[in-house]
């Protein structure tokens, strides 16, 4: 590695040279803050259930800078930057024997698209990120779950995600849906060009 490929940045961000004959280092700060506005509680005597509800603001960065030759095992395995500021809002319905999540995020990136992780870009928007929404039901032995990802501005799905697990004393099976819109496979450079994956999963423990 030539010591011209490692150079530290104008801006401070990050420190690299070259080390040894054919290594190198390189040092950075990255990093990030979230706050959890208050806890709304509220119990409903007529079914015996709790609602809760939570926003969450969050904040986190990784500075951009070259890094061509610090791949680990492909060209997608590597550190990508981040400036994102995400408002998240969390709601349980919860009972005795079941319950409720439902999670929904949404996102700007200061990062442009392109920059950012393959599976974290948006095929319309340069900064706006891709709203997404998570369910999940769990009653007794069954659980079951959903998450989507809508790309704005017209609300179009992403990417949606299905799945629902068994538990029977020593045995859990499950079974996972994911699709994934095949304009967004080839943009977002997957490995993968099939849109519809199905998963069956059976696990055995021993207690």
């Amino acid at each position: 590695v030539s010591q011209s490929r490692y150079t530290l940045r104008e801006n401070g961000e990050v420190l690299a040279g070259s080390l040894f004959s054919r290594g190198g280092y390189r040092a950075y700060l990255a990093g990030g803050a979230a706050f959890a506005f208050p806890l709304a509680y509220r119990r409903l005597p007529q079914t015996g259930a709790t609602l809760t509800l939570q926003p969450k603001l969050a904040w986190t960065y990784v500075p951009r800078f070259y890094q061509g030759n610090w791949y680990h095992v492909d060209r997608w395995d590597r550190l990508y930057p981040t400036n994102k500021v995400q408002g998240s809002v969390h709601g349980s319905l919860s009972r005795s024997d079941w319950s409720l999540d439902v999670l929904a995020c949404q996102a700007y990136d200061f990062e442009k698209s392109s920059n950012r992780f393959p599976l974290h870009q948006s095929l319309k928007q340069a900064h706006l990120m891709p709203l997404q929404y998570e369910l999940s039901l769990s009653k007794g032995a069954f659980a079951a779950s959903m998450m989507q990802e809508y790309d704005w501005p017209d609300f179009q799905l992403l990417q949606s995600e299905l799945g629902f697990n068994i538990f029977l004393r020593k045995l859990q099976l499950g079974l996972q849906y994911l699709f994934q819109k095949p304009r967004m496979l080839s943009q977002r450079a997957y490995l993968s060009s099939i849109p519809h994956f199905l998963h069956f999963s059976c696990i055995v423990t021993g207690k």
